[in-house]
């Protein structure tokens, strides 16, 4: 699967997670299958976020954004990770 298709994949999924789980707050609150969904939607935008800004970071000559993408990549996927984790083993 070519990069396009994949970060176009990614954005959707995260879109349509987000879209339902919006919606499906105003009714279900506090609902840990929402939050699993919301916290999955997350995910999926983190991923399509970093896949488009990757190009940035390779191409820039200072080491400091190259620090910076991943820094920021690996605290956003940890705490979205931590958060499924915690839903788990409540």
């Amino acid at each position: 699967m070519k990069n396009g298709k994949v970060l176009g994949l990614c954005a959707y999924i995260s879109l349509f997670l987000t879209a339902v789980c919006k919606f499906l707050g105003m009714f279900l609150e506090g609902s840990t299958v929402l939050t699993c969904l919301d916290t999955i939607g997350d995910l999926f935008l983190i991923i399509t976020v970093g896949l488009a800004a990757f190009p940035f970071q390779k191409n820039t000559k200072h080491i400091a954004w190259k620090v910076i993408y991943w820094v920021v990549i690996i605290l956003a996927l940890s705490g979205s990770i931590g958060r499924l984790v915690t839903i788990f083993t409540k």
